[in-house]
């Protein structure tokens, strides 16, 4: 493409746009085109889960927040575990050998 090409461009006229093309549905012995497509199933319902948690056998020597050390890797995390088992322990100090404690997984 010249320079004069390029001054010249405005005389033409613009092409014209091709009509879009509709996409039409192919015939079948089996009818319409809705009977062609395999039927989709249907999402399957989101199941709302509870929180995780993992049984832990209390053995001499421990305390909340020896037990959340080895779980969740910081000490300081140890009223999640005494959250979850407020049921069975009225003093977070006072856990006895035996106990099973909840610990929970998710967050």
């Amino acid at each position: 493409m010249g320079l004069f090409d390029f001054l010249n461009k405005g005389d033409k006229k613009p092409a014209a746009k091709p009509a879009a093309t509709q996409a039409r549905p192919q015939s079948s012995p089996l009818g319409s085109p809705a009977a062609q497509r395999p039927a989709q199933a249907a999402p399957a319902p989101a199941v709302q889960q509870g929180p995780r948690f993992e049984m832990y056998t209390v053995k001499e020597g421990d305390w909340l927040s020896k037990i959340a050390g080895r779980y969740y890797g910081d000490v300081h995390k140890w009223s999640r575990i005494y959250d979850a088992n407020r049921d069975q322990i009225s003093d977070p100090d006072k856990i006895r050998p035996g106990m099973v404690l909840k610990i929970p997984l998710d967050k």
